[in-house]
Parts: structure tokens; C-alpha cells; sequence
């Protein structure tokens, strides 16, 4: 069974969120061990994961560069070599600063980043941030061909990228 822990800042209503609950409902239960961090809050999404068999565990964390969040880096680290994860899937920023380097502290196999933007809100300072994290990375999902060339272009990342587009669940919106 291959444990994968999914890291994402919080559990609102919102597009990569939602990605990441159709992702628990349809993992195959007798190949994949999924589980979910949520790093600022439960959120209103929460309730959902749990009906799809995944307990968020939520760890408060104020910022990533605080004491909140070197809390965090370490509580994660032990989290993951405990449960020996075998692959952990990072999203947003706070999510790839913290889980990137727990995933190194624990011996985690495989990290994958991803992006789900273009980039344009990112300073400097988190550019370069990214840049040095993509260095521990194994590989990077992106979810548009536009995203990819943004990838590209500006963190010029040495590992394999690929493009994973979001789904629509037509049904929910049938015209009438």
C-alpha cells in the first residue's frame, strides 16, 4: 500500500481544494493510503473530505516562517516517519516551504510540487523560495499548458513536469 500525504494551506471552498477532493474519492483504497494536512484551518471543506474517507488533520499554523510554523516543520517530520509516508504532494507555497523540508527530514521517497497558477501574485522573495525548494522536488504536476510555461520560465526547475488537467464534473451544471 503506497501512504501519500497530500499538504495544502486550508480547507475552503475553492478550485485546487475541490481538485483534491475528487482526487480522495476516486483513489483506488486497495493501492492508495491517502491522507490530508490542512496547515491554517479546517475549513468549510472539511466535513466533505471526511465523507470521502480522509480525516483532515489541521495543524493552526499562523506563518510558515514563525514559531507556528517550525512547530509545524517538525511535527510533520515525526508525523512522516511514523506513518512511513512514501510520497508527499505539496500545495501552495506555505505547504511546499514546510512539507519540502520534512519530507527531506523524514526520508520521505518522493515529493511531488505542483502549481496551479501562473504565478503572476509571487514576489521575489517567494520566487526565489521556490527556485530553492524545486531543487528537493522529484517531480511537479501543473494544471494547464500555460501553467507549465510559467513554470518554465521563470523558476526553471531541473525536474520532470506534467500536466494534469482540472476536471469538470459536467452533471453539476446541465442545463435546463
Amino acid at each position: 500500500m503506497i501512504k501519500i500525504l497530500f499538504i495544502i494551506d486550508k480547507l475552503a471552498p475553492a478550485g485546487t481544494q475541490q481538485n483534491l477532493l475528487t482526487l480522495m474519492r476516486g483513489l483506488d483504497r486497495g493501492r492508495f493510503f491517502p491522507m490530508v494536512v490542512s496547515l491554517s484551518e479546517g475549513g468549510a471543506m472539511a466535513p466533505e473530505f471526511q465523507a470521502a474517507g480522509v480525516v483532515p488533520i489541521v495543524l493552526n499554523v499562523r506563518r510558515a516562517y514563525g514559531l507556528s510554523g517550525l512547530r509545524a516543520l517538525f511535527w510533520l517530520a515525526r508525523f512522516m516517519r511514523k506513518e512511513d509516508i512514501d510520497i508527499v504532494q505539496l500545495h501552495f507555497l506555505k505547504a511546499a516551504i514546510l512539507g519540502t523540508l520534512a519530507a527531506k527530514l523524514a526520508g520521505v521517497k518522493k515529493i511531488i510540487a505542483t502549481r496551479r497558477d501562473e504565478g503572476f501574485w509571487v514576489s521575489p522573495r517567494q520566487l526565489w523560495l521556490s527556485r530553492f525548494l524545486n531543487r528537493f522536488a522529484d517531480f511537479m504536476l501543473v494544471n494547464s499548458v500555460a501553467g507549465k510555461r510559467a513554470v518554465i520560465a521563470k523558476e526553471a526547475p531541473r525536474l520532470p513536469i506534467e500536466i494534469i488537467h482540472n476536471g469538470v464534473d459536467a452533471g453539476k451544471y446541465q442545463l435546463t
